[in-house]
């Protein structure tokens, strides 16, 4: 018996009301963790594409050497990515690939840190195939301005402005890696090798 103005024992939940109260609690979390994910996948999303400094001397094979980077840029958001890297080739290889053609570039391989994931294809001579945009199967080649749009293509040095009808040339060679996305185009007429990778 409950003795003169002690407080009455708080009303018991039944099971039904518990387990409504539990459920309540349990959707209110989910939904505030979908809503929580959702809004770091959207940040992550349309966060900028971003490179380390110096990515531009990693990405050629370490038989080609340059003497000089002309050009880089690089830009993108999420899945539309775009990188641009233009060298001077350096004397002794442009007097092996004078000498040898493909037979030296057959031995040029993907620097160490991508040889297993990217792989090249046999080196091909010019002129690069399906350059027409709307025949080409060659993602790398939405590249070739530079990763400029009309605008800003006057950030280009003045040797690259025009570099893709060298492309459609003989006495150029190319490789394409990064499953078609990627690809290297060396020009030894006008002593310019090129990096182009576009999503």
């Amino acid at each position: 018996m409950r003795e003169f103005g002690e407080p009455e024992p708080p009303a018991k939940r039944s099971g039904c009301l518990k387990y409504l109260v539990y459920a309540g609690c349990a959707t209110f979390i989910l939904i505030f963790a979908f809503f929580a994910l959702g809004i770091i996948g959207l940040l992550s999303a349309f966060s900028p594409y971003d490179l380390p400094e110096g990515w531009e001397n990693g990405v050629l094979p370490p038989q080609l050497q340059i003497t000089r980077v002309l050009h880089r840029k690089h830009w993108g958001i999420w899945r539309d990515q775009c990188e641009y890297a233009a060298y001077e080739i350096a004397l002794p290889t442009l007097l092996a690939i004078d000498k040898g053609g493909l037979n030296f570039l057959k031995n040029a391989v993907p620097p160490l840190p991508t040889r297993d994931r990217s792989p090249y294809i046999a080196w091909r001579k010019t002129p690069v195939e399906d350059l027409a945009p709307e025949n080409s199967r060659l993602f790398a080649m939405g590249a070739d301005d530079g990763c400029h749009d009309s605008s800003d293509k006057k950030e280009l040095p003045d040797e690259l402005r025009n570099i893709r009808p060298a492309m459609t040339l003989p006495g150029g060679y190319y490789t394409i890696t990064r499953n078609g996305y990627g690809m290297i185009v060396v020009l030894p007429e006008v002593g310019i090798i090129l990096f182009l990778y576009s999503t």
